[in-house]
């Protein structure tokens, strides 16, 4: 966990350079946070992004280790969901489709 934090506090410290050195510019980044160009740039200077547009910056940036990631987390929500019984097969959607569109 320590771990954890201490990176999450060095990428909130150099967001500047990791902005900086991303394929995009910077209008992208305040367009995606839908905040105003003075705002971002006195957030950048006082590094005082909140944690949730610190994790969107880090979607921005690493889009293909945030997709992997979000499949990641689909695929364990879909086996807790499977080992606690909350899934319904195919059969019994098919069968409901045809009761709900078979009387119009």
């Amino acid at each position: 966990m320590i771990q954890t934090v201490k990176e999450f506090t060095q990428f909130a410290e150099n967001i500047n350079y990791y902005i900086e050195n991303s394929n995009y510019k910077t209008r992208y980044f305040i367009e995606s946070l839908d905040i105003s160009k003075p705002t971002f740039y006195k957030k950048v200077r006082e590094k005082s992004f909140s944690v949730k547009e610190l994790n969107k910056i880090a979607e921005l940036i690493y889009p293909q280790e945030f997709y992997e990631w979000k499949i990641n987390q689909n695929k364990i929500k879909s086996r807790e969901e499977v080992e606690n019984g909350n899934f319904d097969t195919a059969r019994n959607n098919l069968k409901e489709l045809r009761n709900k569109y078979q009387n119009q």
